[in-house]
């Protein structure tokens, strides 16, 4: 099925020719070219890492040291959105159509996504030691500005909806699942972090106290919600969906939540980076309340995480000397700010620029914006979100439990061993 979408050989070409994106060249006729390829790649990337086959994406980034380039364009495409789209929202008069910058918003789906496929595997880190602060400051801020109640339950369009209007909701929708996906990132990040420089685990620990963030985010439920009528809704496979009493206590996002939690406490990097104050321990303590046993049930790793909570929550504070921020130089420069610095007073110029054709394009411009995004969309429901986790051993699984068609295993020997655990919750 993925060779129908790019051959080997394609797939080579595109990432040799590689080019990282400038952003005034976002909206270009050139750009939304090169999009439909960058989708294309995300799409083969999703769905070989879910299957026994050789990830050719990967296989092709290691050849070509490409992993960076997505980074930086994730980044750029970023900073767009945070100055560029605002202007062209300002722009009058109101927009006619919404796809162009759909599309564009779509992007950063398909980048984060990529990565999220590529950095499951520790080689792809060699290409990264530059940039990967500044994918660990992008995850930090797409959760921090984490907000649920942007994304109804019920997604309800309106029959007078203006192209702003739409605009905004897919701004909205699109935001958070990337939110979804940059937990994941971070956690292959956290289990990576002895291979990597020391400055990454001070970004974590030190600069952004992630520990905390997550802590916060699970204790508020941040992936769930209930409607008006006291059904309970979780976000799972990019939308909410109804959550019932025979479904798992923890959705697939959830999972991916907790097993981050309990990577960046568990991990060796936390005694040596991570203070633990009475402010903290206080925070992270608060997870015990979620840790019931059919929580760990499905989730057995937990409770390991279980016992850390209680016995660090009753360890008495040092009364010894404490060096909170171990002394880390990075004297390297964040490439937002770089992106920043150069285009910084020119935000409503780009967005006149790129406003005919995102905005005001005729029926020509349209039909081939449609023609080529359409082209590259026809299965991505079915590959979003296929990087499953085995619910016995948490490697990449393929197979799911033929009864409930929930839970996923990577092999017939973890369904046997996870059983007596499932079979609480298999109906």
């Amino acid at each position: 099925m993925a060779d129908d979408i790019l051959t080997t050989p394609e797939i080579d070409s595109i990432l040799q020719c590689y080019e990282i994106t400038k952003l005034e060249d976002i909206g270009k006729r050139r750009w939304f070219s090169k999009n439909a390829n960058i989708v294309k790649l995300y799409q083969i990337a999703s769905l070989e890492a879910s299957l026994e086959c050789t990830e050719r994406v990967k296989e092709s980034v290691l050849r070509t040291g490409t992993t960076n380039y997505f980074i930086k364009d994730l980044i750029t495409l970023s900073v767009w959105k945070e100055y560029v789209l605002p202007e062209l929202t300002k722009l009058k008069p109101v927009p006619k159509h919404c796809l162009p910058t759909y599309i564009v918003l779509y992007n950063e789906v398909a980048l984060i996504g990529i990565l999220q496929s590529l950095l499951y595997h520790i080689e792809v880190f060699v290409y990264t030691d530059e940039i990967l602060t500044d994918l660990i400051d992008y995850c930090v801020n797409k959760l921090t500005t984490l907000n649920p109640d942007s994304v109804p339950i019920i997604s309800e369009i309106k029959l007078d909806e203006t192209a702003l209007e739409e605009i905004e909701r897919y701004h909205n929708q699109i935001k958070f699942t990337v939110s979804a996906n940059c937990i994941t990132v971070l956690r292959y990040i956290c289990e990576n972090l002895s291979q990597l420089p020391m400055n990454v685990a001070s970004r974590i620990y030190a600069t952004h106290d992630v520990p905390i963030l997550i802590a916060q985010l699970l204790d508020i439920g941040v992936w769930s919600k209930r409607a008006q009528d006291g059904k309970l809704f979780k976000f799972c496979e990019n939308k909410w969906k109804e959550w019932f009493v025979k479904d798992p206590p923890l959705s697939k996002i959830e999972v991916q939540t907790w097993l981050l939690i309990r990577q960046l406490l568990l991990n060796p990097s936390c005694d040596t980076l991570y203070y633990f104050s009475q402010y903290r321990k206080e925070h992270l303590s608060k997870l015990l309340r979620h840790l019931h046993e059919n929580v760990i049930d499905q989730l057995s790793p937990l409770a390991d995480l279980k016992y850390w909570l209680h016995t660090n929550s009753l360890k008495a504070d040092d009364d010894g000397p404490r060096v909170h921020n171990p002394l880390i130089v990075d004297v390297s420069c964040q490439y937002k700010d770089v992106v920043f610095a150069e285009y910084n007073g020119r935000w409503k110029d780009i967005a006149l620029a790129r406003a005919k054709l995102l905005f005001y394009g005729d029926q020509k411009d349209m039909q081939f914006l449609a023609t080529g995004f359409s082209s590259c969309m026809d299965n991505i429901e079915k590959l979003t979100d296929t990087l499953q986790s085995c619910m016995n051993c948490h490697a990449k699984a393929n197979k799911r439990c033929s009864k409930c068609k929930q839970a996923s295993y990577c092999s017939r020997n973890c369904q046997v061993e996870h059983w007596p655990a499932h079979k609480n919750v298999c109906k």
